[in-house]
């Protein structure tokens, strides 16, 4: 969420680097091949081969030491590995972390204006497949074990988000720049920003009273390694904080919606599919505020990633084109989103 790929770092990686890093580990192999994972932006990832041809995981995670979490993302990174390792004892399906040799999860180094953060995992062989009802309830089935286990994780002995921060994104907003431009979609951003005001009261009280544990909030197609219909590895717990079930859900259908859009699917019958899974493995009937909760969580995303980026780019005229475009695509499925929960949208109070 906060880490951003060093491509600078990159470029420069070599063997006798990564081997630096792994000797620092307590499993001990030569590293003689590695590859760089091309997708993602949050982190670098290594795939290491040794003289066996084993394989295992290195990631890279850099962050400023100007960034405003520095002072405590180390809390972070302690708290994401520890459940991480909790998960796997619970039988949750994740890779699992090497110690160092100090007894941790991670390796921390500063160079040069960035920290960096260095695990290692095992490498778990599987796909990433693309949404189809199978993997839609798998994916259910996974978040309810998830979920049931989260509640019995010590979060009070780690960092937890404060209450201001309902949401994953909600950070986003205190950076948001005030509008000065001339050539501006004021219409549009005054449409995004009524139903932004209509959803966020009511994601903010609902997370200060209703009861909270760490999430994944990043669950979707690419984050779940597939063997045949059952699910190898989650993936990526880089998103993980401290929040209610339903801004998990609603992140995953977030991820589903814009899915879908792109290849002009409807997808009204894959969140039928998605919610009944959950609510069949978790033993939860979700509630009418439960399902309205979990939209307006999906809504968030959408509505504080395209305030903040059309805002963020008011300036640059190619930007703010493509932005204003992806503006509209997303206030379609808003739309969309309102209707399939049976919820009326307004645009004027």
């Amino acid at each position: 969420m906060y880490f951003r790929k060093n491509t600078e770092l990159q470029k420069r990686l070599n063997i006798a680097m990564i081997q630096q890093w792994i000797s620092q580990f307590t499993v001990s192999f030569q590293v003689q091949s590695f590859r760089a994972a091309s997708h993602g932006q949050e982190n670098i990832v290594l795939m290491l081969t040794d003289a066996h041809q084993s394989m295992y995981v290195l990631k890279l995670y850099s962050i400023a030491r100007s960034h405003f979490t520095a002072s405590y993302i180390e809390r972070i990174m302690e708290r994401e590995t520890a459940f991480v390792m909790f998960l796997r004892e619970k039988g949750v399906p994740v890779p699992a972390l090497y110690q160092t040799k100090d007894g941790g999860f991670f390796i921390k180094e500063i160079q040069n204006e960035h920290f960096l953060f260095v695990t290692l995992s095992e490498y778990i062989k599987g796909k990433a497949l693309f949404y189809t009802l199978p993997h839609m309830q798998a994916m259910a089935a996974l978040q309810a074990k998830m979920h049931k286990a989260a509640v019995s994780f010590a979060a009070e002995n780690f960092y937890k988000e404060p209450d201001d921060q309902y949401s994953m994104l909600a950070y986003r907003m205190k950076q948001r720049k005030p509008i000065t431009a001339k050539k501006f979609p004021n219409a549009l951003y005054s449409q995004l920003e009524y139903v932004y005001r209509e959803v966020q009261p009511e994601l903010s009280s609902f997370y200060k009273k209703h009861e909270k544990f760490l999430i994944h909030c990043d669950v979707k197609f690419d984050n779940v390694l597939m063997n045949g219909t059952r699910i190898g590895a989650l993936l990526d717990f880089g998103d993980v904080r401290y929040s209610v079930m339903h801004e998990d859900l609603g992140a995953s259908i977030f991820y589903m919606c814009d899915y879908f859009h792109n290849r002009k699917l409807e997808f009204g019958r894959f969140l039928s599919v998605y919610l009944r899974s959950y609510e069949k493995e978790s033993g939860r009937r979700l509630s009418n505020l439960d399902k309205t909760i979990i939209l307006y969580y999906a809504a968030d995303r959408f509505l504080i990633w395209n305030l903040f980026y059309l805002a963020e780019d008011q300036h640059n005229e190619k930007e703010i084109m493509y932005q204003e475009k992806m503006a509209k695509k997303h206030m379609r499925l808003i739309e969309k989103l309102f209707m399939f929960f049976g919820k009326e949208l307004y645009w004027q109070g």
